[in-house]
């Protein structure tokens, strides 16, 4: 606490202290400094300026009206982003997959010389048909062969 402003609460002045409720402060301030009970210094206080203000009672809150946000367009980032990258993984796994899967004929052509014209044609020649034979089970069922 300033020194003038314990002289001017010695001489009665409360002015420097900025107001009652800064007077009560150091009032109580005081007190304790020089080891006397505080309470009885604060009534004689507000005996002499008027006593304590009367407390007021809190404003109601204002409450403003709610904003009402305008209805959210749908967010296509995410679809866009999950499209993406499922392109670029069915690229990928063609690519890295696809080419195991059936040799390419582009790659016969290119690394091979052209065709020779004395190669003979490939002839399709029909397998014969195998001849049933007959099993021992299906003559000892069959009736009349006893």
């Amino acid at each position: 606490m300033r020194i003038p402003i314990v002289h001017a609460i010695e001489e009665d002045d409360f002015s420097r202290c900025g107001g009652d409720v800064y007077a009560r402060g150091h009032i109580r301030n005081i007190a304790r400094a020089v080891g006397i009970d505080p309470e009885p210094l604060v009534e004689r206080y507000d005996g002499d300026h008027g006593g304590r203000p009367a407390p007021t009672p809190a404003a109601p809150l204002f409450e403003a009206e709610r904003i009402r946000s305008e209805p959210r367009r749908p967010n296509w980032t995410a679809a866009m982003v999950a499209a993406i990258v499922a392109v670029v993984g069915f690229v990928g796994f063609t690519l890295f997959n696809g080419g195991d899967d059936k040799p390419s004929n582009t790659a016969q052509v290119a690394e091979g010389s052209t065709p020779d014209k004395t190669a003979a044609k490939p002839t399709t020649t029909k397998p014969a048909d195998p001849e049933p034979v007959p099993s021992e089970s299906a003559i000892a069922a069959a009736p009349g062969t006893r």
